[in-house]
């Protein structure tokens, strides 16, 4: 068998560990800018105490988001895939494969 392209991509995991910022989440979505508002109450049975204060949206990382996938079973890590970029060699190799 003689090889002359091989293909190559980027696989990278979502998860939430460790602490970083996911956005502002409300009621119409997902925001990705900062908002001054409350920390986010992981509490899914009721609206947040703050929500019924007029905020519109909260400010959430992975702490929250662990714990809201702990009470709901929603939500979950994942694996992200570039697209595979051929490339040509300059010259082809050949292997044996044992029949």
């Amino acid at each position: 068998m003689s090889i002359d392209q091989v293909g190559t991509y980027l696989r990278d995991s979502y998860d939430f560990n460790g602490n970083q910022p996911l956005g502002s989440w409300g009621p119409g979505g997902l925001l990705r800018v900062a908002l001054l508002a409350p920390a986010i109450e992981v509490e899914v049975r009721k609206q947040p105490s703050s929500f019924r204060q007029g905020f519109a949206c909260f400010p959430v990382s992975n702490d929250p988001f662990r714990q809201y996938r702990g009470v709901t079973d929603m939500g979950g890590d994942f694996m992200i895939y570039s697209d595979i970029r051929g490339q040509r060699l300059a010259q082809p190799v050949t292997v044996m494969v044992p029949r």
